[in-house]
């Protein structure tokens, strides 16, 4: 009876194990930020349905921003913010971080528009680079 047993717990170790590095590989191979890649950004626009339009743009990620198109806009103003404390909730989600505000966490005016400061995210490892970097 104890090798049946055995066979049992090896056979549930060795499915979980197999799940587990499946979804690990299948999440890695969705896309690449690696250039000349079979799922780098060149390529993105054909691996899923979702991303069929970035085989048309000229601009999106990765961008190398750069400090000559910067442009200061005086009409603008100064950036007003109101921040608050709030509780929050700070999640990894693979590509990337997100946090989302619980309650009231203040707000930004920008050209006389409010914006309540309701979740924030920032895409890990960064799609873009500061003047090459």
């Amino acid at each position: 009876m104890i090798l049946p047993t055995y066979l049992n717990f090896f056979s549930v170790l060795l499915l979980l194990l197999i799940l587990y590095f499946s979804s690990v590989l299948a999440s890695e191979a969705e896309f690449s930020y690696a250039k000349g890649t079979s799922n780098g950004p060149e390529n993105w626009w054909h691996l899923n349905p979702k991303w069929k339009v970035c085989q048309y743009g000229k601009l999106q990620s990765p961008i190398d921003l750069r400090d000559r198109w910067v442009k200061v806009l005086p009409q603008l103003g100064e950036l007003q913010k109101v921040y608050k404390p709030a509780p929050a909730v700070l999640k990894n989600m693979g590509h990337y971080i997100t946090v989302r505000w619980n309650g009231d966490a203040g707000q930004l005016r920008i050209n006389g528009n409010y914006y309540k400061l309701i979740q924030f995210h920032w895409h890990t490892p960064s799609e873009h680079t500061l003047n090459g970097l």
